[in-house]
């Protein structure tokens, strides 16, 4: 590999996408060559989290990619080859003599059997690939050959894996860069992937499974403390505030079908879900990721009065039905609850959630009366859906003077 650095550069002019292939390949099979006192050019350098041989592929692959002779289009290449040697953070090296690195995410049939000393070798450089593959699509994000590849849709597939494995993942640094990763590339590509909507397709199917996969995948183990699953939810939370300030503004030009998806997931997202074992503590006592759930019916609330644009109706109806579909279990539920307590009152957080439902169903109707009586058409369906909240929000009522009238 170290020739290779100082061969290039005069090669660099030549260098076809055959000759990027073949690289590729010995970039891979020598990535998975394994870490032992046997192999002394493979041990680990004493101020280096990675082995000179890692260091020495890096080097090869920034070489590449900052040679001045080298063609633009290369640097997809050299970005997939990051993002392929990124699966190293979270999955094991193959077995030297089966089938190398490939597939993004894909769990490999054959794969090495290491120590926690050498795993963790295999995830520094898969973190650091990670990041330089970032770098590389924040310099060219709007050139074609970086477009045209779907390099976007290739990171956001890579990131998919670690954030989907989440506490599963070997190392927990690896699923916390992977998210700073994903809003980063979002923030910076979401402009591009609205322009040029065609394409983008594939990215936004992959954006929606990933976003659902790590809102809605591996739940935090018993043994976190308070403060870590407080900042892991505000992490939760951040990735709402990215669906509520980067895409849904732009829903115009994203496909209706990740839209739907958005709302599905805002909409069970919103659901004050408790921990399986109650989570205690000598300050406050909190339900599972009561902010995120907070977070997600405020977007719904705020997108079903959203009208920036003749184009954004879709959006703004089909928020509007979500967040009624929303507050009627909500009251339901509430109902429920209230019947099988008996004269032990609802935890803290109920009562809080159906003082919000409340005050959002009043601007809500409020907003619906405005419209009407500036002529703004309102579906229809949404009138049954406002009309047949009166019904349950008598019943609530009751149950609350009811409560009130026992103490």
């Amino acid at each position: 590999m170290r020739i290779f650095t100082l061969i290039y550069p005069r090669v660099a002019s030549r260098f076809t996408r055959e000759d990027m292939m073949n690289f590729s390949k010995v970039v891979r099979g020598v990535a998975a060559v394994p870490i032992g006192p046997d192999l002394p050019f493979v041990l680990s350098a004493q101020d280096s989290r990675l082995t000179p041989l890692q260091s020495s592929i890096l080097t090869a692959l920034e070489c590449v990619d900052q040679c001045p002779d080298t063609e633009m289009s290369l640097a997809a290449h050299i970005v997939m080859e990051y993002l392929v040697l990124g699966t190293l953070s979270y999955l094991p090296p193959p077995v030297l003599g089966t089938p190398a690195l490939d597939l993004l995410g894909k769990k490999l049939a054959h794969q090495t059997r290491m120590s926690k000393s050498e795993e963790s070798v295999y995830i520094a450089l898969g973190e650091q690939c990670i990041s330089s593959a970032v770098e590389i699509y924040r310099a060219r994000k709007t050139e074609d050959s970086i477009i045209k590849t779907h390099v976007m849709e290739n990171i956001v597939k890579m990131l998919r894996g670690p954030l989907g494995l989440k506490y599963s993942c070997p190392s927990q640094s690896t699923w916390l860069l992977c998210h700073s990763t994903l809003l980063s590339v979002i923030e910076e590509g979401v402009d591009a992937a609205c322009d040029r909507a065609s394409e983008f397709e594939g990215m936004w199917i992959e954006l929606g499974k990933c976003i659902e996969e790590f809102l809605f995948g591996d739940q935090p183990p018993m043994n976190l403390t308070y403060e870590e699953r407080m900042a892991h939810e505000q992490l939760d939370v951040k990735m709402i505030r990215l669906i509520q300030e980067q895409i849904l503004p732009r829903a115009s030009h994203t496909p209706s079908s990740f839209i739907s998806h958005v709302m599905t997931l805002l909409n069970r997202g919103s659901v004050h879900a408790t921990s399986p074992q109650p989570l205690t503590t000598a300050i406050n006592t909190l339900p599972l990721r009561e902010q995120f759930a907070k977070s997600c019916f405020e977007t719904l609330l705020q997108f079903s009065f959203y009208k920036a644009s003749s184009s954004s109706g879709d959006v703004s109806k089909l928020a509007l039905g979500t967040l009624l579909k929303r507050c009627q279990e909500v009251l339901q539920n509430y109902v429920k609850d209230e019947k099988l307590s008996g004269r032990c009152p609802l935890p803290r957080s109920r009562m809080a959630e159906i003082a919000f439902v409340m005050r959002a169903i009043s601007s809500l109707i409020g907003s619906l009366q405005a419209r009407r009586d500036h002529m703004t058409h309102i579906d229809v369906e949404v009138w049954d859906h406002v009309v047949g909240l009166y019904l349950i929000l008598s019943t609530v009522l009751l149950a609350i003077l009811t409560r009130c009238g026992t103490h």
